[in-house]
């Protein structure tokens, strides 16, 4: 067979002499989406599937400072800081709270807000002010994040400098988790009792010159629960 030949053959099975008519094509194709109708199926209920995932993460809003409880002469410059906004992602049922669970955390720090899940009380997140040093570290090097924090880093009793570990960092800020050490019965005359750790998320912002604290109750959230809380916290103003 010719080049001619195979040409003019392969030609009039594209092009049939046959009268094409639109009834002859509707109806057909009705047992299965044709490939475009399909992708799209796909598309729609991959979105749904991750809209049911995100429905599972809720993100709220905190500002600070929110309440007052140790108000004095001396701490009126932690107080008089321009209000400020915290914007985190809390897993599902969680939020955020000033009508404490538990009396001691309306008591607990500066400005301290409750966390709360399934009617209990799952944490308390607080505030304090900063300040940067000429001749200190530089943001992200090491022994910065502690002159940050020193307050919380250098206590004898609910110490936060365990197993620090950042999950997310900008040019201003750094997010980390971070181990509580809790001494029992420190205070009744020794300070050298059985040692508790409690999970822990920290984040500060240079230009706004303020960190939130915030201590977890033991086992309340899984270890990437904790780690994506921390990472989406973000200060502004």
């Amino acid at each position: 067979m010719t080049n001619q030949e195979r040409y003019r053959r392969t030609f009039s099975q594209v092009h049939s002499a046959a009268k094409v008519r639109w009834e002859d094509y509707q109806g057909k194709g009705r047992g299965r989406p044709r490939g475009a109708a399909w992708a799209v199926a796909v598309a729609v209920t991959a979105l749904l599937l991750m809209g049911v995932a995100a429905a599972a993460i809720a993100f709220t809003t905190q500002r600070l400072p929110a309440t007052f409880p140790n108000l004095t002469r001396y701490s009126a410059e932690i107080y008089g800081v321009e209000p400020f906004q915290v914007s985190i992602r809390l897993p599902e049922g969680c939020t955020l709270s000033t009508d404490f669970l538990d009396p001691e955390h309306a008591r607990a720090g500066w400005s301290p807000v409750e966390l709360q899940m399934d009617g209990r009380a799952v944490g308390v997140m607080d505030y304090n002010i900063f300040e940067l040093y000429p001749d200190g570290p530089a943001i992200h090097e090491p022994g910065f994040y502690r002159m940050v924090y020193n307050q919380l880093m250098l206590s004898a009793q609910g110490n936060w400098d365990n197993d620090y570990t950042v999950v997310s960092q900008t040019g201003v800020s750094e997010n980390a988790v971070t181990k509580i050490a809790t001494v029992e019965n420190y205070g009744n005359g020794r300070s050298d009792g059985p040692v508790r750790y409690s999970p822990g998320v920290l984040a500060y912002n240079t230009e706004l010159l303020v960190y939130v604290n915030i201590s977890l109750a033991d086992g309340a959230f899984t270890g990437d629960q904790i780690a994506d809380m921390a990472a989406s916290i973000t200060l502004s103003r």
